[in-house]
């Protein structure tokens, strides 16, 4: 449903809009308090109602969504306010990791009743020889399948992509609200799951990574490629450790934030956010009178 929700009705196109947005505004929110030597991301109406937010969207069963957004406050704090130390951030880790597979076992069940999401965990957990940390693990790891679906299929039955999907899911980069005239990119997760397993109505989805994209796409070739991508987020940190600015900043925890959730997902996933946080603080410098965002970048 939540893949569909743009498609169901006009209204869920705003659905996605309202997270990329969502997710700019938190970055760039936590960003400002934190190069302001602010702490107003520790309390009040800001953690409040992103706590809210970010928990509402785990709620719903978008766990790769919970975990791009809950990435934003996690890097800035760290970064900028306290360091979080291991121990907490291993804690985290166990908590979510059984949350995840509590979510993933009763999303399609129950939804904010609690003695049914207890009821139906119990009774997955019976039928299952995996507890709830190896359960999740295993779900985790399912990126690895989808990347063994792809190169059975490719090219031995079909033929690779060429950068097809990339191409076609740059253009949802313009917000796609405007009614009849809705674009679709090419979901490869998708269509990977109807050529192995049949309608998509009538089974689950799959998922995708960022690695059977890139094999799909181009094949062997395509991990090398992808060392490219590698090697931006690499140069765009030690900016960042060179000079801290505004939009340095914002874009690397946007980029990082999308990548979580590309890592399991699609290109068209990532794009957008990126790009709007670009657009976006670049008004942001124009209308304060900044210096502009091309010196920001340059080296």
């Amino acid at each position: 449903l939540l893949v569909n929700a743009g498609v169901v009705s006009s209204w869920g196109r705003l659905y996605g809009l309202a997270n990329h947005i969502a997710a700019i505004g938190i970055a760039m929110y936590c960003v400002a308090s934190c190069l302001k030597k602010q702490k107003v991301m520790i309390g009040g109406l800001f953690i409040s109602l992103t706590s809210l937010y970010i928990i509402g969207i785990l709620i719903t069963g978008d766990r790769g969504g919970f975990l791009q957004f809950i990435i934003i406050p996690m890097m800035a704090f760290h970064y900028f306010q306290k360091k979080i130390k291991l121990k907490w951030l291993a804690g985290m880790s166990f908590g979510l990791l059984f949350i995840m597979a509590v979510i993933g076992i009763t999303r399609t069940v129950a939804m904010g009743n609690i003695k049914k999401i207890e009821a139906e965990y119990k009774h997955a957990q019976g039928q299952s020889s995996h507890n709830a940390i190896t359960r999740s693990l295993l779900e985790f790891g399912s990126t690895i399948k989808t990347v063994n679906l792809a190169m059975g299929l490719v090219p031995s039955k079909h033929q690779y992509w060429f950068g097809k999907s990339y191409m076609d899911n740059m253009l949802v980069v313009v917000p796609n609200v405007i009614p009849g005239m809705q674009r679709v990119s090419t979901g490869l997760a998708v269509w990977i799951t109807e050529k192995e397993f049949g309608d998509l109505a009538e089974t689950h989805g799959r998922g995708g990574s960022i690695a059977m994209e890139a094999y799909m796409n181009f094949g062997y070739a395509g991990v090398f490629i992808f060392m490219i991508f590698g090697i931006f987020l690499r140069n765009l940190y030690e900016k960042v450790l060179n000079q801290v600015t505004y939009l340095r900043v914002v874009l690397l925890i946007v980029v990082v934030s999308s990548s979580a959730l590309w890592i399991r997902n699609s290109f068209s996933s990532f794009i957008r956010p990126p790009v709007w946080a670009f657009v976006v603080v670049g008004l942001v410098y124009l209308f304060t009178k900044s210096n502009t965002v091309i010196d920001d970048l340059a080296d």
